[in-house]
Protein backbone atom coordinates (compact mmCIF):
# COMPACT_ATOMS: atom_id res chain seq x y z
CA UNK A 1 0.00 0.00 0.00
CA UNK A 2 2.99 2.25 0.98
CA UNK A 3 4.46 1.88 -2.38
CA UNK A 4 1.31 2.29 -4.42
CA UNK A 5 0.37 5.65 -2.46
CA UNK A 6 4.34 7.15 -2.69
CA UNK A 7 4.20 6.39 -6.52
CA UNK A 8 0.90 8.61 -6.55
CA UNK A 9 3.25 11.46 -5.37
CA UNK A 10 5.97 11.50 -7.73
CA UNK A 11 6.29 15.09 -8.33
CA UNK A 12 6.23 14.79 -11.83
CA UNK A 13 2.36 13.68 -11.90
CA UNK A 14 1.55 13.88 -8.08
CA UNK A 15 -0.44 16.70 -8.63
CA UNK A 16 -2.07 16.38 -12.12
CA UNK A 17 -5.06 14.68 -13.95
CA UNK A 18 -6.44 14.42 -17.22
CA UNK A 19 -9.78 16.18 -16.99
CA UNK A 20 -12.43 18.35 -19.14
CA UNK A 21 -11.44 22.04 -18.78
CA UNK A 22 -13.53 23.72 -15.85
CA UNK A 23 -15.29 20.59 -14.73
CA UNK A 24 -15.66 20.92 -11.15
CA UNK A 25 -16.40 18.15 -9.02
CA UNK A 26 -17.88 18.44 -5.39
CA UNK A 27 -17.12 14.99 -4.40
CA UNK A 28 -16.72 13.65 -0.60
CA UNK A 29 -14.57 15.13 1.74
CA UNK A 30 -13.65 18.43 -0.27
CA UNK A 31 -14.73 20.77 -3.04
CA UNK A 32 -12.32 19.30 -6.26
CA UNK A 33 -11.18 22.12 -8.46
CA UNK A 34 -10.06 20.83 -11.86
CA UNK A 35 -10.13 24.10 -13.67
CA UNK A 36 -7.04 24.09 -16.29
CA UNK A 37 -4.80 25.97 -14.46
CA UNK A 38 -5.99 26.17 -10.89
CA UNK A 39 -3.26 26.77 -8.17
CA UNK A 40 -3.08 27.56 -4.73
CA UNK A 41 -3.84 30.37 -3.82
CA UNK A 42 -0.37 31.59 -2.61
CA UNK A 43 0.68 30.79 -5.89
CA UNK A 44 -2.35 31.96 -7.80
CA UNK A 45 -1.59 35.39 -7.11
CA UNK A 46 -5.40 36.20 -6.40
CA UNK A 47 -6.12 35.02 -9.78
CA UNK A 48 -9.24 32.75 -10.29
CA UNK A 49 -8.77 29.36 -11.22
CA UNK A 50 -8.60 28.54 -15.40
CA UNK A 51 -8.01 32.11 -16.61
CA UNK A 52 -7.28 31.89 -19.72
CA UNK A 53 -9.29 29.12 -20.80
CA UNK A 54 -11.92 29.88 -23.69
CA UNK A 55 -15.07 29.54 -24.45
CA UNK A 56 -14.19 27.45 -27.12
CA UNK A 57 -11.98 24.71 -25.07
CA UNK A 58 -14.71 24.39 -23.11
CA UNK A 59 -16.95 23.53 -25.58
CA UNK A 60 -14.59 21.26 -27.18
CA UNK A 61 -13.99 19.49 -24.11
CA UNK A 62 -10.53 19.65 -24.69
CA UNK A 63 -7.93 18.03 -21.62
CA UNK A 64 -5.86 20.03 -19.45
CA UNK A 65 -3.24 18.56 -17.32
CA UNK A 66 -4.29 20.90 -13.58
CA UNK A 67 -4.13 20.29 -10.05
CA UNK A 68 -6.83 18.59 -7.73
CA UNK A 69 -7.55 21.76 -5.02
CA UNK A 70 -9.20 20.44 -1.63
CA UNK A 71 -10.97 22.42 0.61
CA UNK A 72 -8.65 23.09 3.89
CA UNK A 73 -11.43 23.34 6.18
CA UNK A 74 -12.12 20.06 5.93
CA UNK A 75 -8.56 18.90 6.54
CA UNK A 76 -8.70 21.06 9.77
CA UNK A 77 -11.80 19.05 10.38
CA UNK A 78 -11.20 15.51 9.73
CA UNK A 79 -7.92 16.23 11.76
CA UNK A 80 -10.11 17.49 15.26
CA UNK A 81 -11.97 14.01 14.68
CA UNK A 82 -8.57 12.42 14.88
CA UNK A 83 -7.29 14.12 17.94
CA UNK A 84 -10.68 13.76 19.50
CA UNK A 85 -10.44 9.17 18.50
CA UNK A 86 -6.89 9.22 19.56
CA UNK A 87 -7.18 11.22 23.10
CA UNK A 88 -9.70 8.95 23.93
CA UNK A 89 -7.95 5.80 22.88
CA UNK A 90 -5.26 7.01 25.15
CA UNK A 91 -6.81 8.46 27.84
CA UNK A 92 -9.10 4.36 28.08
CA UNK A 93 -5.42 2.50 28.08
CA UNK A 94 -3.93 0.86 24.97
CA UNK A 95 -3.97 -2.19 26.60
CA UNK A 96 -7.96 -2.18 26.79
CA UNK A 97 -10.29 -3.49 23.55
CA UNK A 98 -11.60 0.22 23.06
CA UNK A 99 -8.14 1.54 22.46
CA UNK A 100 -7.57 -1.15 19.77
CA UNK A 101 -10.78 -0.64 18.28
CA UNK A 102 -10.85 3.11 17.82
CA UNK A 103 -7.00 3.27 16.29
CA UNK A 104 -8.30 0.16 13.78
CA UNK A 105 -11.10 3.09 13.19
CA UNK A 106 -8.24 5.35 13.14
CA UNK A 107 -6.03 3.94 10.69
CA UNK A 108 -8.52 2.95 8.59
CA UNK A 109 -9.49 6.15 8.04
CA UNK A 110 -5.87 7.54 7.04
CA UNK A 111 -5.46 5.00 4.85
CA UNK A 112 -8.51 5.57 2.86
CA UNK A 113 -7.47 9.13 2.48
CA UNK A 114 -3.82 8.23 1.70
CA UNK A 115 -4.30 5.36 -1.12
CA UNK A 116 -7.87 6.44 -2.80
CA UNK A 117 -7.42 10.55 -1.82
CA UNK A 118 -9.15 13.05 0.34
CA UNK A 119 -12.15 12.89 -1.29
CA UNK A 120 -12.63 9.05 0.20
CA UNK A 121 -11.26 9.79 3.40
CA UNK A 122 -14.86 9.02 6.09
CA UNK A 123 -13.90 12.07 8.26
CA UNK A 124 -14.15 14.08 4.80
CA UNK A 125 -17.32 12.85 3.85
CA UNK A 126 -18.97 13.85 7.19
CA UNK A 127 -17.44 17.22 6.60
CA UNK A 128 -19.06 17.17 3.10
CA UNK A 129 -22.35 16.53 4.35
CA UNK A 130 -23.06 17.89 7.32
CA UNK A 131 -20.70 20.62 7.48
CA UNK A 132 -19.45 22.30 4.00
CA UNK A 133 -23.52 22.95 3.22
CA UNK A 134 -23.76 25.40 6.43
CA UNK A 135 -20.33 27.32 5.60
CA UNK A 136 -20.18 27.74 1.33
CA UNK A 137 -17.26 27.28 -0.26
CA UNK A 138 -13.71 28.02 1.18
CA UNK A 139 -12.14 31.99 0.01
CA UNK A 140 -8.88 29.56 -1.22
CA UNK A 141 -8.35 25.92 -1.86
CA UNK A 142 -5.11 24.14 -1.29
CA UNK A 143 -3.27 21.37 -3.61
CA UNK A 144 -4.65 17.48 -2.45
CA UNK A 145 -1.22 15.58 -2.31
CA UNK A 146 0.70 17.35 0.45
CA UNK A 147 -2.47 16.60 2.85
CA UNK A 148 -2.86 13.10 1.26
CA UNK A 149 0.51 12.16 2.22
CA UNK A 150 -0.10 13.42 5.55
CA UNK A 151 -2.69 10.89 6.09
CA UNK A 152 -0.32 8.48 5.06
CA UNK A 153 2.48 9.54 7.81
CA UNK A 154 -0.48 9.81 9.90
CA UNK A 155 -1.70 5.77 9.04
CA UNK A 156 2.11 4.73 9.74
CA UNK A 157 1.89 5.95 13.03
CA UNK A 158 -1.03 4.43 13.75
CA UNK A 159 -0.02 0.99 12.01
CA UNK A 160 3.08 0.85 14.39
CA UNK A 161 1.43 1.55 17.22
CA UNK A 162 -1.25 -1.60 16.36
CA UNK A 163 1.52 -3.41 15.75
CA UNK A 164 3.23 -2.49 18.98
CA UNK A 165 -0.01 -3.31 20.70
CA UNK A 166 -0.10 -7.05 19.48
CA UNK A 167 3.18 -7.62 20.17
CA UNK A 168 2.78 -5.83 24.21
CA UNK A 169 5.36 -3.09 23.60
CA UNK A 170 2.82 -0.40 25.05
CA UNK A 171 5.86 1.94 25.59
CA UNK A 172 6.47 1.99 21.51
CA UNK A 173 2.59 1.85 20.66
CA UNK A 174 1.81 5.05 23.40
CA UNK A 175 5.40 7.20 21.51
CA UNK A 176 3.48 6.13 17.98
CA UNK A 177 -0.06 7.62 18.99
CA UNK A 178 1.30 10.58 20.82
CA UNK A 179 3.00 11.75 17.59
CA UNK A 180 0.22 11.25 15.17
CA UNK A 181 -1.87 12.59 17.98
CA UNK A 182 0.21 16.16 18.41
CA UNK A 183 0.66 16.20 14.86
CA UNK A 184 -2.95 16.15 14.14
CA UNK A 185 -4.03 18.60 16.86
CA UNK A 186 -1.49 21.13 14.97
CA UNK A 187 -3.34 20.65 11.83
CA UNK A 188 -6.96 21.09 13.97
CA UNK A 189 -6.12 23.82 16.16
CA UNK A 190 -3.53 25.65 14.07
CA UNK A 191 -3.30 24.90 10.44
CA UNK A 192 -0.13 23.85 11.14
CA UNK A 193 0.33 20.14 8.55
CA UNK A 194 3.58 18.70 9.75
CA UNK A 195 2.79 15.47 6.77
CA UNK A 196 2.57 18.89 4.32
CA UNK A 197 5.88 20.22 5.18
CA UNK A 198 7.38 17.00 5.06
CA UNK A 199 6.24 16.23 1.22
CA UNK A 200 7.15 19.98 0.24
CA UNK A 201 10.69 19.65 1.92
CA UNK A 202 11.00 16.20 -0.01
CA UNK A 203 9.51 18.19 -3.46
CA UNK A 204 12.00 20.82 -3.33
CA UNK A 205 14.98 18.88 -2.80
CA UNK A 206 14.14 16.23 -5.56
CA UNK A 207 13.28 18.73 -7.76
CA UNK A 208 16.46 20.65 -7.88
Amino acid sequence: MVGLVLRGFRPSDSSHAVVNAYERVDCMSEDVETAAGAQPADQAGGSESGAGVTAQDMRSGATQSVRIMVDPRGQRFSAAISVVVMAVALIVGLTQDLAAILLTIQGFAFGIGAMFGLRFQPYGWLYRVAIRPRLGAPKEYEDEPPPRFAQLVGFVFILIAVAAMAFEVTAVAYVAVAFALAAAFLNAAFGVCLGCQVYLTFRRITSR
